[in-house]
């Protein structure tokens, strides 16, 4: 009995560490709060909060990136935003949330710090700590090179693209990064306790 208690515990406490981790995976795409991409939920604390995100790959197996697509969605009120493409990158994409950006190869590709590479930062204003926003990292709309999700172009080899993972920091939401969103620390202890429960009576 003590070693099931044991075993779903592990489990439990698996699943809440998970949600404040970044992507493992290699060629992982996501929007995070940090530059190290380990932080993909933010909370706010008072009236019209600057907040900075950054979009990043982790983990990339080309090791620089010449290029890159994708689309971020918003769902929900992030005021003045403003995207600024990494490295000079020119985005030749029009309309909101919308990627299609070139930097270069060679000396002008984009590198890692550490594990990641940062691609873009996006800077704006949250009304409240009760403002809920999700962004959602999916496939530039009639890409020609990306069929299933976001993606890059190496570096080193313009003919050599790759498509990217995308992070999400909650397995049981769909969305990729948040501010101010509910997570399910709350339901992980529940259920926790649902478990000793139904083991002790």
């Amino acid at each position: 009995m003590t070693r099931c208690l044991t075993i779903l515990f592990a489990i439990l406490l698996a699943a809440g560490s998970a949600i404040a981790q970044g992507c493992g995976d290699d060629d992982c795409m996501g929007l995070y709060f940090d530059t190290a991409a380990t932080v993909p939920g933010l909370y706010t604390t008072g009236p019209m909060e600057a907040v900075t995100a950054y979009l990043c790959v982790s983990n990339c197996t080309e090791g620089s990136i010449g290029g890159w697509e994708c689309e971020i969605v918003t769902d929900g009120d992030v005021i003045a935003p403003s995207w600024t493409c990494a490295g000079g990158g020119l985005n030749v994409a029009s309309g909101v949330g919308l990627f299609n950006v070139g930097v270069g190869g060679g000396s002008l590709a984009l590198v890692p710090d550490g594990d990641v590479i940062l691609l873009a930062t996006l800077t704006g204003y949250v009304m409240s700590d009760q403002t809920e926003i999700r962004f959602y990292v999916d496939v530039y709309p009639g890409s020609v090179t990306f069929s299933d999700g976001p993606g890059y172009v190496s570096g080193s080899d313009v003919n050599t693209v790759v498509e990217c993972v995308v992070h999400r920091p909650i397995p049981i939401e769909d969305f990729n990064a948040h501010i101010n969103v509910p997570d399910n620390r709350e339901n992980v202890e529940a259920t926790w306790s649902e478990v000793k429960d139904r083991f002790q009576n």
